[in-house]
């Protein structure tokens, strides 16, 4: 239920147990600093908090923020024996501070969004979430006052001594979103700072959420925890959590099954399931070969908003057409292997890719901004993260496009290309080119 629909006198009661311990509990001018939460209004500031919290933008709903708790499934945690347990709440967590792990697609973010949500929330609830980004995290805004800014929306205003008291109680828990976006020169000093969170506050609970190998981490006093892939058996009910028809889900799921093609293989996020279901309910089909999948999924993320409106073609931003977007693209996903890119590429790595690919494909040249608004609004091939960098959605998307740019390439090139990687082989060979 969302939090608009729950409504203010329910949130109001269920925080109403911790805001009186905390409120009872200060004294002085900390006290004086809480008194706001005496007032009438404040269930109804509080509820707008929440609110912001649960409303999110999807690939479903790209242009209009809904309620993520209208369609969240459970995430699960990776646990011994190859196992996994279902994440309902941070008590499902254990006690202590963590680093939530995960990969592009998995849905890091809107757990630990609904994790906030379930803590205030939930029957005996006795702390308060506070939900932070860490992309907001700047040279003139570190990591402390950030968190500052964010216990801002609980109508107080705080500083060192308040937020010393508030931490040392044990009732609030802190959830920060994104490690892995920090700008670079701010990852030590956050890293630090965690660190002196957790030395100075034995009783208050982090969790971080954040891609694999950071520097979160390797902290002594965080667990990591792994969020589990989806299994075949998560396929159903993630669907039925989008409110697909019981029909539709049945089918999606047997054409998946039955498909002779790798799609399967591929379908390890919530991501990559939502995006091999834009395909089947364009095709009524899943291709039966993965070249021919990829071919379908980007006419099908171009078009699935417009085959509603009758005589209407979207504009890209670009002003190519979809076919010489298309084009253009395979060659930037091209270049960025070429260059070593990982699947992120930084905003320099995004740009000399791009700057490279308009120089092979005639007739492409259109504004950077304009070329990464299609890939990433209207596509949704790949993702805006951090502070300006762009992830592919799953390394085979680049891969299955660069190959098919060497394909369309003519004869003159793709000898050159094989000659040159006879020599590095094992640098091309994954992407099957």
């Amino acid at each position: 239920m969302s939090t608009t629909l729950l409504g203010a006198a329910a949130i109001a009661k269920a925080a109403a147990p911790v805001i009186k311990d905390l409120y009872e509990g200060a004294k002085g001018t900390t006290r004086k600093a809480l008194d706001r939460w005496a007032t009438a209004g404040f269930p109804k500031k509080l509820a707008r908090q929440l609110a912001e919290i649960d409303s999110v933008r999807t690939i479903w709903s790209p242009e209009k923020n809904v309620s993520l708790r209208s369609f969240y499934y459970p995430s699960k945690l990776r646990a011994p024996n190859d196992r996994s347990t279902k994440l309902d709440s941070i008590t499902d967590l254990g006690e202590g501070s963590a680093v939530i792990q995960g990969i592009v697609g998995q849905g890091k973010s809107v757990l630990l969004r609904y994790l906030a949500l379930q803590e205030l929330l939930r029957p005996g609830n006795a702390r308060l979430p506070v939900f932070l980004e860490l992309r907001k995290v700047t040279k003139a805004t570190p990591l402390r006052q950030a968190i500052y800014k964010s216990l801002s929306a609980y109508e107080i205003s705080v500083d060192d001594s308040l937020f010393d008291y508030l931490a040392s109680s044990g009732r609030i828990v802190l959830l920060l979103d994104g490690f892995d976006e920090l700008e670079t020169p701010l990852v030590r000093e956050t890293t630090l700072e965690l660190e002196h969170l957790g030395e100075q506050f034995p009783d208050l609970q982090v969790l971080v959420s954040s891609r694999p190998n950071n520097e979160v981490q390797k902290l002594s006093k965080f667990r990591v925890l792994e969020i589990a892939p989806l299994r075949p058996e998560d396929y159903s009910p993630f669907l039925q959590a989008l409110s697909l028809s019981a029909v539709r889900i049945a089918d999606i799921v047997h054409a998946i099954k039955a498909s002779p093609s790798k799609v399967a293989s591929l379908i390890s996020t919530p991501l990559m399931l939502t995006l091999v279901v834009f395909v089947y309910q364009s095709e009524k089909q899943i291709p039966s070969d993965l070249p021919e999948f990829f071919e379908r999924l980007f006419y099908t993320v171009f078009t699935r908003h417009d085959k509603l409106k009758a005589a209407f073609e979207r504009e890209h931003h670009s002003g190519l057409s979809e076919r010489k977007l298309q084009t253009l693209f395979e060659a930037f996903c091209f270049m960025s292997l070429q260059l070593g890119s990982s699947r992120t590429l930084s905003p320099a790595q995004f740009t000399e890719a791009f700057e490279l690919a308009q120089d092979y494909i005639e007739g492409s040249r259109c504004k950077e901004i304009d070329f990464r608004k299609d890939i990433t609004k209207v596509a949704c091939l790949m993702l805006e993260e951090g502070v300006g960098d762009t992830t592919f959605l799953h390394k085979s998307i680049a891969e299955y496009h660069a190959a098919a740019f060497v394909k369309g390439s003519d004869d003159a090139f793709a000898s050159r290309f094989y000659a040159e990687a006879a020599k590095s082989w094992a640098h091309w060979q994954e992407p099957g080119l």
